[in-house]
């Protein structure tokens, strides 16, 4: 199952060429990983995530710049499941726009 999150992009996202950042995007990824865990999570009941969750590494694809808009479309899914960690897959992508933008794992 995947989750989707729309992401606004900010001026402040972005570079002196008028793309998001590739520093900020680890930013635009944050704020749909806590709205899944931490937001939508609780609404369905599910309380796992409520002491916290360790990142300890973002590998980030850039396939081409994202350019100022509407905003950006995060999806996400869990890739793989262990014990005591799990594997998030990213991908980011213009709302209106099938074709991906960025990927990241």
């Amino acid at each position: 199952m995947r989750y989707v999150y729309e992401c606004p992009v900010r001026w402040s996202d972005l570079d002196v060429f008028g793309h998001v950042n590739n520093a900020r995007v680890l930013t635009l990824l944050e704020e749909a990983r806590v709205a899944m865990m931490f937001v939508d999570a609780r609404e369905a009941g599910l309380t796992s995530f409520e002491e916290g969750v360790v990142i300890f590494r973002h590998e980030i694809d850039y396939l081409r710049p994202i350019d100022y808009g509407r905003g950006v479309r995060v999806e996400m899914w869990i890739e793989e499941l262990r014990p005591s960690r799990f594997t998030v897959k990213r991908t980011v992508a213009r709302p209106s726009s099938p074709r991906r933008r960025a990927s990241s794992g």
